[in-house]
């Protein structure tokens, strides 16, 4: 047996294909169970998928999760178009299902419930030994086990608390996947690439068939889910960063073509808080690279700059179009149109709500399960059953439901996280390729931080997950020894 083998079983895969079957295998499960939903109703084919779903895990469970993983990254949650078969499978249990159970879940948190369990009990992932954590990693289940204790018993309802902390009870779990199997920084990346090309061009496809302006009488807002956006955004970054580091002619044309549909996509969404994240993120990632590439840099920054300007006075009184939403998107912190103001201003006296509500009892806050106050009524939203439970601002919400305790937990594991980063890039010298792992993962983290400021980023599970993902890959990035800047 080779080595390469030996290692790939080691892993408990079945030699060099293992990966590719595995990743193929939950593939067609997922194909089979919209096929199956679509041809003879989703209670039929669910127990027979989740069967075979499971024997995948068990069996490839390092490519099994990288391929759920990816299917998180690249399935939407809107359900506003035909495309909808695959978000109602993954997203969504059948309701002959969900209505027998006392919490909601679906097929994806079910799954990686599954995997989390897999790779901590499996034998050939126990072989290989855990991988270092910092204390305060140990503290954010405990803080979260407390925000829900505290909520309930306050008078909060379990099934409400549950769903409030659903995105972070699987961060933890995709947290748990990522670090047991070691998932390594490159790994990770070529699975992004691959689900936000895929999302990419299924997002400009459900834009030019079915939701462009003129052709969907659904609203803008609901086109697509609000962390589609960020996605995108994060895949306009990575982009930029790999063509730094590209080698080869086929290589850039790849990532150029890669980051035009990843900026087109996120364009086609609308959201304003995609184009102010990737700004954080494009900003982060230079600020982590300049001190390798600074010429490079700061004559690319004076190019952004002019090219901005010319764009900006081209396009600031323009307000609807896919190529107009930047401007829009700068516009709007200083002139907003009408519905952008509306938003801001629903924001604004959330935001005063929260506050308020902290006041009365900050160290502990509200737990999971219970409303914040409305000191302010807010204008009610018949899509959001959990509008006073699950507001914009997540970072005030985190330490409303887990107290004050609980956000110095887990805002602590971030900057422990960043920091890596932020090392891991410095211990790399100046005559190496550029450490574009590190400073992809910082810039994520830091727009995950900003885009939690404005919108849900830590409630749904499909976008706290990649966050998870991302703190898991910070703290297992590798350090070089003995290098420095002035070395070599």
């Amino acid at each position: 047996m080779s080595v390469a083998a030996a290692r790939y079983r080691a892993r408990g895969w079945p030699g060099g294909t293992g990966p590719a079957i595995g990743v193929a295998a939950l593939v067609g499960v997922v194909a089979i169970a919209a096929l199956g939903m679509a041809a003879a109703g989703p209670a039929v084919v669910a127990l027979p998928v989740a069967g075979v779903a499971a024997f995948v895990l068990v069996r490839w469970p390092r490519a099994a999760a990288l391929g759920l993983l990816a299917l998180g990254l690249a399935v939407d949650t809107a359900q506003v178009d035909p495309a909808k078969v695959m978000p109602q499978g993954l997203w969504q249990l059948p309701a002959g299902i969900s209505n027998r159970l006392p919490l909601t879940t679906s097929p994806f948190e079910l799954a990686l419930g599954f995997a989390a369990v897999v790779v901590l009990v499996h034998p050939a992932v126990r072989q290989r030994r855990a991988a270092q954590l910092p204390g305060v990693a140990w503290l954010v289940p405990p803080a979260i086990a407390m925000g829900l204790a505290y909520g309930v018993s306050q008078g909060g309802e379990m099934n409400l608390a549950y769903h409030e902390a659903r995105g972070l009870l699987f961060g933890i779990a995709a947290f748990v996947v990522t670090w047991r199997l070691r998932v390594t920084a490159r790994e990770a990346l070529a699975t992004f690439l691959a689900a936000t090309a895929v999302l990419g061009v299924v997002s400009a496809g459900r834009w030019v068939l079915y939701l462009n302006p003129g052709r969907s009488p659904v609203q803008p807002e609901f086109w697509f889910g609000h962390e589609t956006g960020l996605f995108l955004a994060l895949g306009f970054v990575v982009a930029a960063v790999l063509l730094l580091r590209a080698k080869s002619d086929r290589e850039r044309v790849l990532l150029v073509a890669y980051g035009l549909l990843m900026a087109g996509s996120m364009l086609m969404t609308g959201r304003r808080s995609a184009i102010l994240v990737v700004l954080v993120g494009v900003l982060a990632a230079g600020w982590l690279l300049l001190p390798k590439r600074p010429v490079l840099l700061v004559t690319l920054a004076m190019v952004g700059l002019l090219a901005g300007a010319a764009y900006l006075s081209a396009y600031w009184d323009e307000n609807t179009g896919p190529l107009a939403q930047p401007a829009r998107a700068i516009r709007s912190q200083v002139d907003p149109d009408a519905r952008d103001r509306s938003s801001d201003e629903y924001r604004e006296i959330e935001r005063d709500n929260l506050q308020r509500t902290l006041q009365e009892d900050p160290v502990m806050g509200v737990g999971f399960g219970r409303p914040f106050t409305q000191y302010r009524e807010l204008p009610e939203l018949w899509f959001w059953e959990l509008q006073s439970y699950t507001p914009h601002q997540n970072i005030l919400w985190l330490w409303l439901k887990t107290g004050i305790a609980g956000l110095s937990v887990i805002i602590g594991l971030w900057v422990i996280a960043f920091g890596r980063c932020i090392r891991a890039c410095r211990s790399v010298p100046r005559w190496r390729d550029i450490p574009a792992e590190p400073a992809i993962v910082g810039a994520g983290l830091l727009m995950y931080l900003c885009y939690a400021r404005i919108d849900l980023a830590l409630v749904s599970p499909r976008s706290a997950v990649p966050l998870a993902c991302l703190v898991a890959l910070a703290l297992l990035l590798p350090m070089e020894r003995g290098t420095g800047d002035g070395d070599g």
